[in-house]
């Protein structure tokens, strides 16, 4: 029997060697590159997505094949979000040796990273030159997504808040950006389903407003008895909602084309809950 016991302890290891991934107790990813070993902490990995992000979006903005519209911001875009996100992971490693740098201003950069992701990728991919998809455009939302996680892992508080009410905030955020699209683009033909699309998305984000508002406090427990109901009758409006502008307004993968379809899928998972949005 003992044999068969070392055998079965050993099998996670390749002729003597170890995975290359490996996740300590302590929180830490460590992945092995060439016989050496990089560690990197939960609130570091975001930061990393953010950076190769960057890059991605600095690279396709500087390679493109013409003259792009707003070309110069976006390579300032791309340069000072991968400088922060470069600072950042600085000031993490300075951390662990006793700094109190981060702690004193971690929170503002991560802030300030956020804003400048998300209004960096509002222009470029609503006013040009990534209306439609393409290496730049996913660049520019994965830079606002990396920031969304950075802020979220690395402060405790703000991520219970996100993860109580994060089926309703991805739709909130989903009218929000559908909302955006329709005014800039999709009622220019005065279609029918788009007018009907941003009726929804304001009614839409103004109901996630209230109950991730209600979800962070007490005694609203009889307001959030109203959320499968309500999200219920949304989720219908919303698959309506889907087959009207994408197969008419937003017949292309861009903007509006992807929030209506998130918000959709958004929508019928928070309505498909039945209990409050802790869930």
């Amino acid at each position: 029997m003992m044999p068969e016991n070392n055998e079965v302890e050993n099998s996670g290891n390749i002729e003597g060697g170890e995975s290359p991934t490996q996740s300590s107790d302590d929180g830490k990813f460590t992945l092995k590159l060439g016989g050496k070993e990089v560690s990197l902490g939960e609130d570091q990995i975001p930061l990393v997505g953010n950076t190769i992000a960057a890059i991605v979006l600095l690279i396709a903005m500087i390679d493109a094949p013409f003259g792009p519209k707003n070309k110069g911001y976006g390579i300032a875009v791309a340069i000072i979000s991968l400088l922060v996100s470069l600072g950042s992971l600085v000031l993490m490693s300075m951390k662990e040796k006793g700094s109190p740098t981060w702690d004193l201003y971690g929170n503002k950069i991560l802030y300030f990273l956020l804003i400048w992701n998300s209004i960096g990728a509002s222009i470029l991919t609503f006013n040009g030159p990534y209306l439609a998809t393409s290496n730049g455009y996913f660049a520019c939302w994965a830079l606002v997504f990396a920031a969304v996680m950075a802020i979220g892992v690395s402060f405790d508080s703000m991520k219970s808040r996100a993860i109580n009410s994060s089926h309703i905030m991805g739709l909130q955020v989903s009218s929000i950006i559908l909302f955006i699209a329709l005014i800039v683009e999709g009622l220019q033909g005065k279609h029918w389903g788009a007018v009907y699309s941003l009726i929804i998305s304001i009614f839409t984000a103004t109901i996630c407003t209230i109950f991730i508002y209600a979800d962070q406090k007490a005694g609203m427990e009889k307001v959030l008895s109203f959320r499968v109901p309500i999200f219920s009758l949304f989720a219908t409006l919303w698959i309506v909602l889907v087959f009207a502008v994408t197969f008419s307004v937003f017949a292309f993968t861009g903007n509006g084309y992807f929030a209506a379809w998130a918000g959709c899928l958004f929508c019928i998972k928070a309505a498909s809950s039945t209990t409050s949005t802790a869930n």
